[in-house]
């Protein structure tokens, strides 16, 4: 059976919990193939990469989710060039 997935225009108050999506997505796909140094400044750069992503003047920000769990999140700027997608497992 198929779960339905809801999309929504994420917005600041989501933040916290994009940022713990990409974390998590992260742990599993970028941070193994960085040194310490490069995974120290990957996640310090998270929450601030996300509030950036999140201004709605330059990006259109959505995310995903399934029974209100958030499942995904995509970002574009300007309507071209598109931010890399997070997909949880």
């Amino acid at each position: 059976m198929f779960k339905k997935i809801a999309f929504e225009t994420a917005t600041q108050s989501d933040a916290s919990s994009l940022a713990a999506l990409v974390l998590d997505v992260s742990q599993q796909s970028i941070l193994p193939y960085l040194e310490s140094n490069g995974q120290n400044a990957y996640v310090a750069s998270i929450q601030s990469d996300i509030n950036t992503v999140l201004n709605r003047s330059e990006y259109q920000s959505v995310k995903a989710s399934i029974n209100n769990k958030l499942i995904g999140f995509a970002a574009m700027r300007e309507g071209n060039y598109i931010i890399p997608i997070h997909l949880s497992s």
